[in-house]
């Protein structure tokens, strides 16, 4: 299931420019019902069909996905090339434009059309990459760094947003776990009446990614930083909130604004990634981050729950997503700085260059 949450994400990356943002919150809406939709719908099969059936009927749902992917074709992209091998490639469309001027309609100089016409094949030919011997183990690991991306360890910038995703998934995620627990344990509300909380959040990430996935794609990157990080501001207020409440209705509204606070989150920082690191280097980015996400949160989940169970309080965990919450809008912060300094950067190269 990973390896199809990268592919997804990828494809859009490149199959979008314009309505990138758009596109990006589609898929996380559906991925949004289909959690609203599905837990219900496989409790349902395996009643009826018993847990066999309900496997194979859901292997079925699964296999769909097969389908759509072969319907999906790959697309060659300018950002795929260096920016030298572009370079050379103008300059060859550029001499060849000049030869086909100068060309006149003797049928002496005929030969001449031919050379011209088969330009495109030699410089095809000409400017495959070579395969390189390398010597020592030395130049044979450089190589192997360069070719999966491990340069990007290297840069601070990939630091801040993966903390910055980090922290917030831990206040978002890894807290609202005990939602249903403390409405059942601590205010005593009915199972069902617990399990509407959660239905009420994820009718406030619905609403947020509609509005996101409209509004953004018109928002400068800085102030799409911006935002994230008010939001997190909202979400800790709101986690100190939902600890105190014992009101049924008070509390649904409060989950309703946690869900608009961090429904849409995850699409924006995929978003981010294109925005900081380029369309190239999106699909590691994106890995290489998510290993890092799923890594420190199995370690803050059992933290989490440690945390309950020395105090014995299901508040506690509210308090925690707080904190959490609080310092991924530092690191939204220091993000924006970076990226403020990376783009400054590169217009003076861009100056300089010109």
């Amino acid at each position: 299931m990973a390896n199809v949450g990268i592919c997804c994400m990828t494809i859009v990356t490149r199959y979008f420019k314009k309505r990138l943002n758009l596109a990006t919150q589609f898929i996380c809406t559906g991925m949004t019902v289909g959690a609203l939709v599905y837990c219900p719908v496989y409790q349902w099969l395996i009643g009826y069909f018993g847990w066999r059936g309900a496997f194979q009927i859901i292997a079925g749902f699964f296999l769909n996905i097969a389908v759509v992917g072969a319907l999906m074709r790959p697309l060659v992209l300018r950002e795929d090339f260096d920016p030298g091998f572009l370079e050379q490639y103008k300059m060859s469309l550029t001499e060849k434009s000049k030869t086909t001027k100068n060309i006149n309609t003797d049928p002496d100089t005929c030969c001449e059309q031919e050379t011209s016409a088969s330009e495109d094949f030699q410089f095809c030919e000409n400017s495959k990459p070579n395969i390189v011997k390398y010597e020592t183990n030395k130049e044979r690991l450089t190589a192997f760094c360069k070719r999966v991306h491990l340069d990007i360890y290297t840069q601070p910038l990939f630091y801040l947003y993966t903390f910055g995703w980090v922290t917030f998934a831990m206040a978002y995620f890894s807290s609202l776990t005990y939602l249903v627990p403390f409405g059942i344990n601590t205010v005593n509300l009915t199972a069902m009446q617990s399990s509407y909380l959660v239905s009420a959040m994820m009718t406030g990430e619905i609403i947020s990614r509609i509005l996101l996935g409209i509004t953004f794609d018109r928002i400068c990157t800085s102030k799409k930083i911006i935002f994230s990080g008010m939001a997190c501001l909202v979400m800790a207020a709101t986690f100190l909130l939902l600890s105190s409440l014992r009101n049924y209705y008070a509390l649904l509204f409060s989950c309703v604004l946690l869900g608009l606070c961090g429904g849409g989150m995850d699409g924006i920082y995929s978003v981010f990634i294109v925005d900081f690191f380029g369309l190239k280097l999106y699909a590691a980015v994106y890995g290489y981050s998510n290993i890092i996400t799923h890594s420190v949160g199995m370690a803050t989940t059992v933290l989490t729950g440690k945390c309950v169970d020395a105090t014995g309080k299901l508040e506690s965990a509210f308090f925690i997503g707080s904190a959490a919450a609080v310092l991924s809008f530092f690191l939204c912060l220091l993000m924006r700085k970076f990226y403020l300094k990376l783009k400054f950067d590169d217009n003076i190269i861009k100056s300089v260059a010109q």
